[in-house]
């Protein structure tokens, strides 16, 4: 029926309604209750329309993407994403302007970088003034491990560098267009891929999510808007050891449960090679990155394309309408 928030109908009325009255008594009430509840909801979404525009009635899952979003992109930086972190930095206007959209300009990006290195080397972009610049907290060093068996060089001293790059701050597109265009350069400020200590091995993407989870490693995540989590790889998550191990599933699930309690959705674009090869398949439901996509109502695609990027975007704030 056509809801008037503004004149709401008494049980007594309602009764008196030409399809109502000739219905049996406990089906008027059941109608009766239905309108109530419908009502509710109009004055709901017209109230938030004056404050924020038009937004969905309700959420099947997360928040509604035009109350605002909370973006992190979270990107394999080791060196055989050269040519996809190109075709990012190439199409980033078209993937921020898709956020821009859908929040109703009222969004935060932050970026964080995550590779890995043998004991003893040394971060590939020390050197470089934009890495230099940050703040102490936004570098994290972890400690060397002894890589796994499923790493393909076991034994071997192993440490991570994860790196936030750009911290969330109010629409703030420019700054974070500046920095990631530095990424894949040798200038200066250029910050030039990372070494990957094991050729094929997993990655410590779980390490930079539980950074941004749980440390705020990229900024707080702010209340009741669309808090979303991108993560760009071509391997699995490796921890600490560079392999996909039983210590990286209790990370991950943890993960799930600290994430579904805050709101927040993870996507993950992860376009792995022939030549990766570890059990389970990747693809597989639960498991590697999709333990996070497919309990937060996220999104899982097998393709790094900026343009599946804004796919995902879009599919999880309909998702979310």
């Amino acid at each position: 029926m056509i809801i008037d928030i503004f004149n709401e109908i008494p049980w007594q009325a309602f009764q008196n309604l030409d399809f109502i009255k000739k219905l049996p008594l406990n089906e008027q009430k059941k109608k009766y209750d239905e309108y109530i509840s419908e009502l509710s909801l109009a004055k709901d979404y017209q109230l938030n329309y004056q404050v924020k525009g038009p937004y969905p009635l309700t959420a099947s899952s997360g928040i509604a993407c035009a109350l605002g979003m909370d973006v992190i992109f979270c990107i394999d930086f080791t060196g055989s994403m050269g040519s996809e972190i190109d075709a990012i930095k190439t199409d980033i206007t078209n993937i921020v302007n898709t956020i821009i959209t859908e929040s109703n300009n009222d969004y935060r990006l932050g970026l964080v970088i995550f590779d890995a290195y043998r004991s003893g080397q040394s971060v590939d972009y020390a050197s470089s003034t934009t890495y230099i610049n940050l703040p102490a907290s936004q570098k994290i060093i972890t400690p060397d491990a002894a890589a796994g068996p499923g790493s393909g060089s076991p034994g071997t001293l192993v440490f991570q560098a994860l790196t936030a790059l750009v911290e969330m701050s109010p629409n703030n597109q420019s700054p974070f267009d500046t920095v990631l265009q530095q990424l894949n350069t040798s200038s200066p400020s250029g910050i030039p891929l990372g070494g990957g200590a094991i050729t094929d091995g997993p990655e410590p993407g779980d390490l930079a999510i539980e950074e941004i989870i749980n440390n705020d490693f990229a900024g707080v995540f702010r209340n009741d808007v669309a808090k979303l989590i991108i993560t760009i790889s071509d391997n699995y998550p490796g921890g600490f050891k560079e392999d996909y191990d039983a210590d990286v599933i209790s990370r991950l699930q943890a993960l799930v449960t600290t994430s579904v309690a805050n709101d927040i959705q993870h996507l993950a674009m992860i376009d792995l090679s022939s030549t990766q090869t570890l059990n389970p398949n990747p693809m597989a439901p639960n498991t590697g990155y999709r333990i996070l996509t497919d309990n937060t109502n996220g999104e899982f695609v097998n393709s790094m394309d900026p343009t599946s990027i804004i796919t995902a975007i879009q599919n999880i704030c309909v998702e979310n309408a």
